[in-house]
């Protein structure tokens, strides 16, 4: 590590996480702040075998994919609008911007910077080959999972289920596994940035720790291709545009 160059860019640093103590060592004798960024694909203080959390060393910063605003090259001011009181309610015309064949396309679409280069067959098929490395590679670095098989096959099944209550039971029931299988796949995805889990809100902090958390997808685009969804499904199948349009504006919201 001390022969490294200053700054150090790290890429992928799940794959060796064994580095770490080395870069303890490193900011311990230097207390220059920006001499390392870590980047990664996972969730680098949720690894197996994390050698050292670097707990009060490091900022972490998550990167979601891009929003609406960033996809238009402007400011988020959403946020703020709504925060203030400054939003105004208003029907979409049709060569508006909030037009509902217009917001399909933009659900389908997802906010990964690559597929939105391609046509809509090719995206899908990038959505694929993303997932299919993941699966195949970097779950093994976060995540001991026998079958990736099964893992690929609650994905798809998430992706039907995006912005509903999870059921643990009902997901265990429908792909033949045990519950504890479920929930360990399920943590997997959650640790690679694939789904999140929404905790529940309710005015008593206790009653939030026991309601049942909804489940989403982090990338709109990537749930609908595994869901099998395309533009010229809309307005057709509604009804599970509904579920992807929740999922797409909760994570416009955390991003």
């Amino acid at each position: 590590m001390a022969a490294l160059p200053d700054p150090v860019v790290l890429n992928e640093i799940q794959c060796a996480p064994e580095l770490l103590r080395a870069i303890k060592l490193a900011v311990d004798r230097d207390r220059r702040p920006g001499r390392f960024l870590l980047t990664g694909s996972a969730n680098l203080l949720l690894l197996p075998k994390l050698g050292d959390s670097l707990a009060g060393r490091m900022s972490v910063l998550e990167l979601h994919p891009l929003t609406s605003a960033e996809l238009n090259c402007a400011p988020g001011g959403f946020l703020a609008a709504w925060l203030t009181g400054k939003l105004q309610p208003a029907m979409a015309e049709a060569d508006n911007i909030t037009a509902p064949s217009t917001l399909a396309a933009r659900i389908v679409s997802g906010g990964f910077p690559e597929p939105r280069l391609r046509t809509p067959a090719r995206a899908r098929v990038w959505h694929r080959d993303y997932l299919r490395a993941l699966l195949e590679r970097d779950v093994q670095d976060v995540f001991r999972v026998k079958e990736p098989r099964d893992l690929s096959r609650l994905l798809s099944l998430l992706a039907l289920r995006t912005g509903e209550l999870l059921n643990l039971t009902t997901l265990a029931n429908e792909l033949d596994l045990r519950r504890e299988t479920v929930e360990h796949h399920l943590t997997a995805c959650e640790r690679l940035y694939l789904v999140r889990r929404l905790q529940p809100w309710h005015r008593h902090e206790s009653k939030r720790l026991i309601k049942t958390p909804k489940v989403h997808f982090i990338d709109t685009g990537l749930a609908a291709t595994l869901a099998s969804l395309t533009l010229e499904d809309w307005p057709a199948r509604r009804d599970r545009f509904e579920h992807l349009l929740e999922t797409y504006v909760l994570q416009e919201l955390i991003a």
